[in-house]
């Protein structure tokens, strides 16, 4: 599959790194890293637990540039987009990054309102095949009512059309593939 890898909430690079060095063997790829730099917004309503707060995840952005370009990835090969989610995920952004969709697409941005704001961003995005992956799919001890279980949930209710299948989970995230738009069909 051809496209981008997208990984929203990149704290520290851990998992850019580690997906860059994956992927690099197998698939021409441009890696995009959506992150606000500033750390998690004010932690309101629905998001609200003892462990997130305002700025808690700050990472600098020249330091995470550092990091990806000490792996090998190539200044034409990385995109950066700074800015809290509901601001930079915009119409300009999706035609500046269209029409190339997306192969793999990592949501680690923990919460709830963060999540809605990349499923609605994202969505412009997929093709067959593009894998999903949510980091965080088990926060809020795995109630279904919060976090990216609940904007994914909406997600779904609201493009009844798009199809999914499940992929792989472990203790903390859970991915699915991307199978179609009925409509398309």
């Amino acid at each position: 599959i051809k496209g981008y890898y997208f990984e929203f909430g990149c704290n520290e690079a851990n998992t850019f790194r580690m997906a860059y060095n994956t992927f690099k063997y197998l698939f021409n790829l441009k890696y995009v890293a959506f992150d606000s730099f500033e750390g998690l917004p004010e932690v309101e309503g629905i998001d609200k637990m003892e462990v997130f707060h305002k700025g808690k995840l700050k990472f600098d952005k020249n330091k995470f540039v550092d990091l990806v370009k000490k792996e090998g990835i190539k200044e034409d090969e990385l995109i950066i987009v700074k800015g809290f989610y509901e601001e930079s995920l915009n119409k300009k952004l999706i035609d500046q990054l269209s029409p190339t969709k997306a192969a793999v697409i990592y949501i680690d941005c923990d919460l709830y309102t963060s999540t809605v704001s990349v499923l609605d961003f994202i969505k412009h995005f997929l093709q067959p095949g593009t894998i999903i992956i949510f980091d965080d799919w088990n926060c809020f001890y795995g109630d279904r009512t919060r976090g990216q279980k609940k904007a994914f949930s909406e997600f779904l209710n609201s493009n009844k059309n798009f199809v999914f299948e499940e992929f792989v989970s472990d203790a903390e995230s859970k991915s699915f593939i991307y199978i179609s738009n009925t409509k398309e069909n």
